[in-house]
């Protein structure tokens, strides 16, 4: 399975949302520097576009709670 179908996958239609957040952001934090930078977010389509939305902090990339605020957007979004 290519990472990006993993990532995608965890995303909406992981088991649980902590789960699926957590191990997503690990996938994508490829520099393990504890964010996902826009180059980062681009193996997730529409996280790349959605920085602006979720970046709370003004710091051009998602840390972990800005992330898991994405997830659970796009799980609410699938649900419904």
């Amino acid at each position: 399975m290519s990472r990006k179908l993993f990532i995608t996958s965890m995303v909406l239609l992981g088991a649980s949302q902590a789960f699926a957040g957590d191990e997503a952001f690990e996938q994508l934090d490829v520099d393990n520097r504890g964010a996902i930078s826009a180059e980062e977010a681009s193996a997730l389509e529409g996280l790349q576009e959605a920085i602006a939305d979720y970046d709370l902090n003004g710091d051009k990339q998602l840390d972990k709670e800005e992330f898991a605020q994405f997830v659970q957007t796009m799980e609410a979004k699938t649900a419904s």
